[in-house]
């Protein structure tokens, strides 16, 4: 009788393991490599809108947060490499009269909450020409190819 038991309780493993197995080879697996801001954490926020439920309030309230530090860190290089550029090219070199406001963002932390005065200085920034054009030049500087999308919309 124990040697029977035996074979029951194998055919039981057997059966989890079969299923497990069929569960396993429905999945489809992705490896996504890649440098820093290529995309590949927005695939899978994509995906999920798609295909999932959507986002809760909570990881919206997280990427919201998420994109105002963004632009605020974004800003600050972008008036950063400003600078440098504008040492040997003045087409690049802010105007003068937005000095006070250039100087308000460079002492901005990077987790600085996006108030409206700040929103306001980001605004004022982001009319003048130079920045614009330090924008088009910014490939040595590391600064997001989408910041110009959420400039646009302070």
């Amino acid at each position: 009788m124990e040697a029977w038991e035996e074979r029951v309780a194998d055919r039981a493993i057997d059966k989890q393991l079969e299923a497990a197995n069929d569960h396993d080879s429905a999945r489809c697996r992705i490896l996504l490599l890649g440098p820093g801001d290529s995309g590949k954490s927005t695939i899978f926020k994509q995906a999920k809108l798609i295909f999932g439920q959507g986002f809760t309030k909570t990881e919206l309230a997280a990427y919201t947060q998420s994109i105002r530090v963004g632009v605020v860190v974004g800003i600050r290089e972008l008036v950063a490499a400003s600078d440098n550029l504008g040492r040997s090219d003045a087409a690049y070199k802010i105007d003068d009269a937005l000095s006070f406001v250039k100087a308000r963002i460079l002492s901005l932390a990077n987790d600085a909450p996006l108030k409206p005065e700040v929103a306001a200085d980001i605004s004022s920034l982001w009319t003048d020409n130079a920045l614009k054009k330090t924008f088009e030049a910014r490939a040595p500087f590391q600064i997001s190819d989408s910041l110009n999308h959420f400039l646009d919309r302070v």
